[in-house]
């Protein structure tokens, strides 16, 4: 019994206090200013990773191929930036190319954003992010397959590697989708399908 006693108080006073201490107030400034950051943005962090990516697709600053799997027929994204840093380069050097990347992309994500924004809360959900960036890729991906496969349907689906079913039902998402990017002043491919 005494034993047992001895061992609660032993946790009581060695391990709660290291719980309680473990919250540093610098945590929780740390908190703060990511939380600000996101609200600044309008848009999570993975919505902002994803919105960036198709911007610097349409800025030119990133290019987006696709490279044929011969055996699959499942044709691959291929992402290549348009710059490469000089591995000198100083600090600042490189904060002034981070600057101009920056402001190429702006005028892009912010209509992005507002096109991502589908239930027009003011916020860009991660999922909302994610589906906006998926829907431009399939129209650049299917855009590119169709051509190269001289728009035959069996093959667009194994470019793909979706069912027909599920390109048509992505292809009516998409051709929604682009008519609210072309109002918006996105340059995004038609789709013939």
């Amino acid at each position: 019994m005494r034993a047992r006693m001895s061992m609660g108080w032993f946790f009581l006073l060695t391990f709660v206090p290291a719980i309680v201490g473990a919250a540093d107030p610098r945590d929780t400034d740390d908190f703060t200013a990511y939380v600000d950051q996101i609200r600044k943005w309008g848009m999570t962090e993975n919505a902002r990773g994803s919105i960036h990516m198709v911007a610097s697709i349409e800025a030119g600053t990133t290019l987006l191929s696709f490279q044929k799997d011969d055996s699959s027929g499942v044709y691959f994204s291929r992402y290549t930036s348009t710059s490469c840093p000089k591995p000198d380069m100083s600090e600042s050097e490189r904060q002034e190319l981070r600057d101009e990347y920056e402001a190429k992309l702006a005028p892009f994500v912010e209509k992005m954003r507002l096109i991502a924004d589908t239930n027009h809360s003011g916020f860009v959900t991660t999922e909302e992010g994610s589906e906006f960036r998926a829907l431009v890729e399939f129209g650049y991906q299917a855009s590119h397959i169709l051509d190269k496969e001289s728009h035959d349907m069996k093959k667009v689906c194994a470019g793909l590697g979706m069912s027909e079913e599920r390109v048509r039902e992505r292809a009516k998402q998409y051709k929604e989708f682009l008519d609210k990017a072309r109002a918006a002043g996105l340059d995004l491919p038609d789709l013939d399908l």
